[in-house]
């Protein structure tokens, strides 16, 4: 099911039908070919997706696992007047065997560190974050919660507004395809 319309402010709605229904509220599943279908509609934008896709296979090539997911937020999100500078990503994995998070993390560090908070946003223009599923109940809901709450309000109208969740493991080969089309339309 495709993610709603976006608001006349430009935001995806929190809830779309009824707040207790999991199917009408965010985070909206998606997929990257929807994700380019939806946002490929200027050269930035464009150049933005083709980062996040060359993130998400950076990731899988160093071994995050495929069932790790990633919200997707911030001001690519949202269609408005203001042209995005990057697309925020916080990616929930738990590490690949043999690894315990620890010795996944200085994988990471030692062969892909443009994966880390704040480095792939040169890469990359994705503002990412990697969060390990394995961390204790408490700091694990403590960090959702937090990464929600970021993600459901606009940083400078406090807006509510709803976010967008994608599967790791989902190739993206078709939405590459997609993506080189559309950007080919700006000059």
């Amino acid at each position: 099911m495709p993610f709603p319309p976006h608001t006349l402010d430009g935001v995806l709605p929190p809830f779309s039908g009824q707040p207790w229904e999991s199917a009408g509220r965010s985070p909206y599943p998606t997929s990257m070919h929807e994700l380019v279908d939806r946002y490929a509609i200027s050269r930035n934008r464009c150049e933005i997706l083709a980062g996040f896709i060359a993130y998400r296979e950076a990731m899988r090539k160093i071994g995050f696992p495929p069932d790790a997911f990633q919200w997707l937020d911030g001001s690519f999100v949202d269609i408005r007047s203001i042209e995005p500078k990057d697309i925020d990503v916080v990616t929930f994995y738990s590490p690949p065997a043999p690894h315990d998070a620890a010795s996944f993390v200085r994988e990471i560090q030692a062969q892909a560190p443009e994966l880390l908070p704040g480095l792939g946003k040169t890469a990359f223009r994705v503002d990412g974050y990697p969060i390990e599923l394995t961390h204790p109940a408490p700091t694990l809901v403590g960090l959702a919660s937090y990464w929600f709450g970021l993600f459901s309000h606009q940083r400078l109208t406090f807006a509510w507004r709803g976010f967008l969740q994608i599967e790791l493991g989902v190739e993206d080969q078709l939405a590459a395809q997609l993506l080189l089309q559309r950007s080919q339309a700006f000059p």
